[in-house]
């Protein structure tokens, strides 16, 4: 019994993205010639079993140790065991055709080249058909702004206590009496490494986002520094991190933004006609993944219906 009907690939002419075609000495042959090269019942069926199953996971791995892997594919829930046969039946589609593409190898490697190189052909003719306009540019930008958003950043210098040498008590006091020091005596940025202890990272923290402040001192402090307003003369804290107690003389703090599409319209280009590219290149895959038919062996198919039915 089928677990998907086979249906006929439709021509991939009437839908530009979805074209690629086959780069064969001078001549360019359009997919659906070449998928008739072999077009014979057995040809377009696909059926999966164990031992395709576990030869493929092991092949994925490049680790050939089937009892291991028999194990894991027993261990898989049904959800995990059905994107299993997922996976594999869309590599072999995809090696199908590329063999129909005489360009044939033998090892799971070459598999993948030949993936790659039905991918490539794929890319290099939709990439030349896309225009992308301002309006789709600005869109972009605008749906991802998280990946080209400047984010905020300060600059400090800090005088340390450690809680661990002076125990944490003790580093508060002293912390607290070297601040009105500091302030009295109107210690500049500079000076600072001259006071307190040793940080096991750096004293002056230059343009600085709120991750690097969190991995080196922890969020407890990371929030109040970005919260406080910077001041050139004046220290404030002492502020508590991991490690013990801190004095800071913050300096700048500049906002986050995003930045205008000229400003990164290079970036946001590359990355809109990439995405195209990969969507042409998934719905490519699923036409020739419906021109096959798939058919589970008994086993499979007896463990998929009793997973289906447990849950």
């Amino acid at each position: 019994m089928p677990l998907v009907s086979g249906t006929k690939l439709k021509s991939l002419m009437r839908e530009p993205l979805l074209h690629f075609l086959l780069i064969g000495g001078a001549a360019f042959v359009v997919f659906d010639d070449v998928a008739l090269v072999d077009a014979s019942a057995d040809s377009k069926r696909i059926i999966v079993d164990r031992e395709s199953l576990l030869t493929f996971m092991q092949q994925r791995a490049r680790v050939l140790l089937p009892e291991g892997f028999a194990a894991q594919l027993d261990a898989l829930s049904g959800e995990r065991r059905a994107q299993l046969v997922e996976d594999y039946v869309r590599e072999e589609a995809l090696y199908r055709e590329a063999k129909a593409m005489q360009l044939d190898d033998a090892d799971y490697g070459a598999r993948q080249r030949l993936i790659g190189q039905l991918r490539f052909i794929n890319e290099g003719f939709v990439a030349a058909s896309i225009e992308v306009s301002e309006q789709e540019l600005l869109d972009y930008l605008r749906a991802h702004s998280d990946r080209y958003s400047v984010v905020p950043t300060i600059t400090f210098t800090h005088v340390f206590f450690s809680a661990e040498r002076h125990g944490d008590e003790s580093a508060r006091d002293l912390a607290e009496a070297k601040l009105g020091v500091l302030n009295s005596e109107q210690v500049p940025f500079h000076q600072a490494v001259g006071h307190g202890d040793r940080f096991l990272y750096h004293t002056n923290y230059v343009r600085k986002g709120a991750g690097d402040i969190d991995s080196h001192f922890g969020r407890e402090m990371q929030r109040p520094l970005f919260a406080a307003e910077p001041d050139e003369k004046t220290w404030i804290g002492p502020f508590r991190s991991e490690y013990g107690y801190h004095l800071v003389l913050l300096t700048t703090k500049s906002a986050g933004y995003l930045p205008s599409l000229d400003q990164v319209r290079a970036r946001v280009e590359s990355d809109a006609i990439q995405a195209r590219l990969e969507n042409a290149f998934e719905e490519m895959t699923d036409s020739i993944v419906e021109s096959y038919e798939v058919e589970l062996d008994a086993v499979l198919r007896e463990e998929a219906d009793l997973a289906a039915s447990s849950r």
